[in-house]
């Protein structure tokens, strides 16, 4: 089975030793991955995978059309956001950094959100991906741990390793991303 990380902020020369076949790198020299906070600005280039970075709802429902991935911020729900993943086929990002980067009760608000959030994703059939959002090595977390932390969110096994793995291929097929 292939592995994906969707997301990572930080280039390094071989991700295949964290168990990844492919790695979308944002920033560093590399644009694999575009960062928008705006629904209206788009990579120019085919072979970038954009993701929509907000808090804002109403910037999420628009881009959830737009655009190939969302990460809402904060994690609140929004059903019309979900609807509009499901029908687009965008995936709603679920990175690890902000539970790292967190402690004690705002990292149990975190996980209560991201817990509901992808629960919403499963009932309206919306795609879903955990990432790690990793700055550094540090941060890069390995597949296996990445399906564990899944299934502490309420996921099934199965459920888990598709967050890492059928959902985020369909968009490394469409675009770009580092191969391992």
């Amino acid at each position: 089975m292939e592995f994906y990380d969707l997301h990572v902020r930080f280039e390094f020369p071989d991700f295949s030793d964290f168990g990844f076949s492919k790695v979308g790198v944002a920033g560093a020299g590399v644009n694999d991955v575009f960062e928008s906070n705006s629904p209206d600005k788009k990579a120019q280039n085919q072979n970038q995978i954009n993701i929509l970075v907000s808090s804002k709802v109403e910037v999420l429902r628009i881009g959830a059309k737009k655009f190939e991935a969302i990460y809402p911020v904060g994690f609140y729900p929004d059903l019309e956001m979900l609807r509009n993943c499901a029908k687009s086929g965008c995936l709603v990002e679920f990175p690890l950094a902000p539970l790292l980067a967190s402690s004690g009760a705002e990292r149990s608000k975190i996980i209560n959100r991201m817990r509901l959030l992808l629960s919403l994703c499963i009932k309206y059939k919306a795609g879903y991906a955990i990432t790690s959002m990793a700055k550094d090595k540090f941060g890069v977390r390995r597949p296996e741990e990445m399906v564990a932390i899944g299934m502490l969110l309420g996921l099934s096994r199965e459920q888990a390793l598709a967050s890492v793995s059928s959902y985020p291929a369909k968009i490394f097929g469409n675009s770009g991303g580092i191969k391992c």
